[in-house]
């Protein structure tokens, strides 16, 4: 295809909405996800019959598939299974619109499943690699990525084992809200609505804590996740730590204990030195990027020269186990930023970093901005991920979030020993979970199915938190209703 037929074709695909016809609705479910893919701006419109605006899919007989564009090109597949099914319709894009995506036609949280399920059934690394190229069209890089973690987890699980018992809390409040954010949070005023969720957070510790003691429940490591945790004042920062020493940990010093202390416009050397006080080993102090203009852009105030005080003061306090979290993808940033940012982090030495390609929101200027930079991202993210391995860190635990731009990863980066066990136990299921708080989610693993994956029971807090204080009784009961199913 010469220049101009390749842009004539593109230029045939632009509109505001995407319009496939197709016959088979149990199809819908698979095309969606890869329309999407490729049309992340678009409105996808599926319907049964009518002139092609866009592109049809039909089934040819009971064996194959038929992806036929507005011009009457076409391409023609085997097969009409989920897979077979999703592997047309990206190949026919991928032709037309010359683009490949460097994790094909996979769209789930995580990826990295697949290798996992293989190696628990002995198949060799190019096996896996073969399968993920041809069943699923990932990038070599990125199958690659997918089997090295897998091995990693594979052996930290051995190693440590399934079945613990996680503890997780949320406190949903921000000093502000940063455009990219699509987590619950809430600013710090009114201070009423703060008092009111802690106090409903303090009573969630002490009731859920006392049915943990009658089932034996001791937590293994505990998270504490937000929202921005340090954001409340010292004193109220502190009485939620006491409720976790004294309901939930009882003087049983966990295996890790971390603060998603997140922004230092939040942290102060008294809350460090609490920190420190109640237990806590780990923190996040996240830059997302040392670029102050970024930043600001973004709606966080802090500057870089906050980021570096923060993290001497925390190892002042003798805090020794610090996570920073950056992003790639963010407006304006291409490589010289990237590589700023990354060689400012690598010089404060954290023992993790997790890189988080940027997640929009539905219908967010943050997207539009972003957009122009997506085609550099994932030769971007390919370069970060050779830097942090060639400083001796090692990817641990691999996820992926929908309309991420540039079909991006979110990677942790551990150095060695330093491994975030709640981490690959959120990703992985590995371990029950108790969780308190609004939008918290605690898990019961139940068992294992036939291929020796987990087999998982929720329950989900209210996100709202209006609904979350009214629905306290409700929600506390469904709660330890679950616990009854965990094993001490």
């Amino acid at each position: 295809m010469d220049g101009l037929q390749n842009r004539e074709r593109k230029a045939a695909l632009k509109g505001a909405v995407f319009h496939i016809i197709c016959p088979v609705v149990a199809w819908d479910a698979h095309l969606y996800p890869i329309a999407r893919l490729f049309f992340p701006q678009k409105k996808i419109r599926m319907d049964r019959e009518g002139p092609i605006e866009d592109l049809a899919v039909e089934p040819i007989g009971d064996t194959g598939i038929r992806v036929l564009f507005q011009d009457g090109s076409m391409h023609e597949a085997s097969g009409q299974d989920k897979e077979s099914v999703k592997r047309a319709l990206y190949d026919a894009l991928a032709q037309r619109l010359g683009q490949t995506l460097s994790w094909g036609t996979l769209v789930g949280v995580r990826p990295t499943k697949i290798a996992q399920n293989l190696l628990r059934e002995g198949c060799s690394a190019q096996a896996i690699l073969n399968c993920y190229e041809t069943d699923y069209r990932v990038q070599p890089d990125k199958a690659q990525l997918a089997i090295r973690v897998a091995k990693t987890q594979k052996e930290l699980l051995e190693r440590f084992g399934f079945g613990r018992i996680g503890f997780y809390l949320h406190l949903p409040f921000c000093p502000s809200r940063c455009s990219y954010c699509s987590f619950l949070s809430y600013p710090l005023e009114p201070k009423e609505r703060l008092a009111a969720y802690i106090h409903a957070l303090l009573e969630d510790l002490e009731r859920t804590g006392a049915h943990m003691r009658q089932r034996g429940l001791t937590p293994s490591y505990v998270y504490f996740g937000g929202g921005t945790p340090t954001a409340p004042d010292a004193k109220d920062f502190e009485r939620i730590l006491q409720g976790v020493d004294r309901h939930i940990l009882r003087g049983v010093h966990p295996l890790e204990y971390t603060v998603e202390a997140g922004r230092p416009d939040g942290l102060t050397r008294e809350k460090l030195q609490l920190m420190k006080q109640y237990g806590v080993t780990r923190i996040s102090v996240n830059p997302q990027t040392f670029c102050d203009q970024t930043r600001l852009c973004l709606g966080r105030t802090h500057s870089s020269a906050d980021v570096l005080r923060a993290v001497g003061w925390a190892r002042d306090a003798g805090l020794e186990w610090i996570n920073m979290d950056l992003i790639l993808g963010l407006p304006g940033e291409g490589v010289r930023e990237v590589e700023n940012t990354l060689r400012q982090t690598l010089a404060l030495g954290p023992e993790n970093i997790t890189v988080h390609g940027l997640a929009y929101k539905k219908g967010a200027a943050l997207w539009e901005e972003a957009l122009p930079l997506a085609k550099e991202l994932p030769a971007l993210g390919t370069y970060v991920t050779k830097e942090l391995m060639k400083a001796g860190y090692e990817p641990y635990y691999l996820y992926r979030n929908k309309n991420t731009v540039g079909h991006l990863e979110n990677i942790g980066f551990s150095k060695s020993g330093k491994q975030c066990r709640y981490n690959m136990a959120m990703m992985e299921e590995m371990d029950s979970i108790i969780a308190c708080g609004a939008s918290a989610v605690s898990k019961a693993v139940v068992g294992m199915d036939e291929k020796g994956a987990p087999m998982v029971t929720r329950q989900t807090s209210y996100k709202d938190l209006d609904l979350y204080l009214e629905g306290f009784e409700a929600q506390m009961t469904q709660k330890l209703l679950l616990l009854d199913e965990m094993k001490p």
